[in-house]
């Protein structure tokens, strides 16, 4: 178990590693940071599922600009459930 967590994305051509920058990224770090230390991993992974579903509902999947993440997440529902150690986030896109 790991006593904290950063979601930080990676880019591909320089290897630097850069932090969320807008309020929903921020608002998953959040979450993850306050998961008590036994449900942290957890969180961070569903978290991170969440954020794979809506980056493939998109089509570009998680090599999208970093910067479209919180856009993505904007734009659809996501569905979570658990099926015991499996995190499955179904995304649709919102009605206008």
């Amino acid at each position: 178990m790991c006593a904290q967590v950063h979601l930080y994305f990676r880019d591909a051509a320089t290897a630097q590693d850069y932090p969320p920058t807008d309020a929903q990224l921020e608002a998953l770090q959040q979450r993850v940071f306050d998961a008590p230390d036994a449900e942290r991993d957890r969180v961070f992974l569903e978290c991170w599922t969440q954020l794979e579903a809506a980056a493939k509902l998109d089509g570009r999947g998680l090599t999208a600009p970093r910067g479209a993440f919180a856009d993505l997440l904007a734009c659809c529902d996501i569905a979570t459930t658990w099926q015991g150690d499996l995190c499955v986030c179904i995304a649709t896109r919102k009605e206008a």
